[in-house]
């Protein structure tokens, strides 16, 4: 026995009140029936799923080179361990090419920049943080690279 079959006829539409198809549990006319079956997508649903989908696009176009930046900061990082500053200076450079505003780069690079003994291009990167709010180990380390500046300079001086 089917559920159809079991449903007891009603004599009217739930909804509007006219005869109701026959052979539905459901007593409902054919026009009500049409008009609760075509459930539309709300609106807001629909703007939500193209800006989740357009979010994760343009995340998963931007991982590669994330990615790349992750891997060429490590080889700098890498570097700097084996005191191979030049090396870690030019890594980290790449990187700050890439995303100039990440300030952690910009201070490895002006460390590296220091030991490589590239005094000119470290001052340029001590240069740009005048004023700017930074973490206070980022702050500790710009201050001991100044420091260590001034030593030399007033080494070379004498």
């Amino acid at each position: 026995m089917t559920p159809a079959q079991e449903a007891p006829e009603a004599a009217a539409c739930k909804h509007c009140g006219a005869p109701p198809e026959t052979g539905y549990l459901n007593a409902l006319c054919e026009p009500c029936r049409d008009r609760f079956a075509a459930h539309p997508i709300p609106g807001w649903l629909k703007l939500a799923v193209v800006f989740i989908t357009a979010a994760s696009g343009y995340s998963m176009l931007r991982f590669p080179a994330v990615w790349r930046a992750a891997v060429v900061y490590q080889h700098g990082h890498a570097d700097e361990q084996k005191a191979a500053y030049g090396d870690a200076a030019a890594e980290y450079e790449k990187v700050v090419k890439d995303y100039p505003d990440a300030d952690e780069a910009w201070v490895r690079l002006a460390a590296a920049s220091h030991r490589a003994g590239n005094d000119r291009r470290t001052v340029e990167i001590l240069n740009q943080f005048r004023g700017k709010k930074l973490p206070s180990a980022e702050v500790g380390e710009l201050n001991g690279l100044i420091h260590e500046l001034q030593a030399s300079h007033a080494v070379r001086n004498q």
